[in-house]
């Protein structure tokens, strides 16, 4: 129809074997690429515009985190009762850069001869926003929870963030994972 505009979309179909980071474009060149004729009179027709590409698209696999222990607090003794015990430093960094990382869940193994049941009252993660390996109240961030202690001795539990926890393309998060001691936590046991 005269007067009429179209818009088209150039579709690629990738290859299994496509190489991670390769990049592609599409376009027309210039004004010959297109050849087209009045429906009516059948005259070639005059193409103004090119040359015309779409943006670059970089093929990527799965992201990948990198996944490391941080500057840890250190042995040091703890008592009974004692609220936000760090444990474990975290390095976590989005390392393809290709787009964020959204974390779904964190499972955690407790290990030492602390009785995980009877001495451990809550679980904790926490973004260590100034990264010093403590928990700091008032500028530390509370990620996930779980309320009680571990099924089991030396046993597992999985931290799902209350909100949405996502690490920037590119970027780094700190995080530590910290107990509160139950009040009747034993005496010279230790978590590791």
């Amino acid at each position: 129809e005269a007067g009429a505009n179209e818009a088209w979309l150039a579709v690629y179909d990738l290859a299994s074997g496509a190489r991670d980071g390769a990049t592609f474009r599409a376009g027309v060149a210039t004004g010959s690429d297109l050849v087209a004729h009045g429906a009516e009179t059948g005259l070639r027709l005059a193409i103004t515009g090119p040359p015309v590409f779409g943006a670059d698209v970089t093929i990527a696999r799965a992201g990948a985190l990198l996944v490391e222990r941080d500057a840890p607090p250190g042995d040091r003794p703890v008592a009974p009762a004692q609220r936000g015990v760090a444990l474990l430093a975290l390095r976590v960094v989005e390392t393809t850069q290709y787009e964020p990382a959204r974390i779904v869940s964190l499972r955690v193994t407790a290990a030492g001869s602390a009785d995980d049941v009877a001495d451990v009252g809550a679980i904790e993660l926490y973004r260590d926003v100034d990264a010093n390996g403590f928990v700091d109240a008032g500028t530390d961030v509370l990620l996930a929870a779980h309320a009680g202690a571990y099924p089991t001795d030396d046993g597992t539990i999985t931290l799902a963030p209350a909100d949405t926890l996502e690490i920037a393309a590119g970027g780094e998060e700190h995080w530590l994972l910290a107990y509160d001691l139950a009040p009747s936590a034993s005496h010279g046991a230790t978590f590791v």
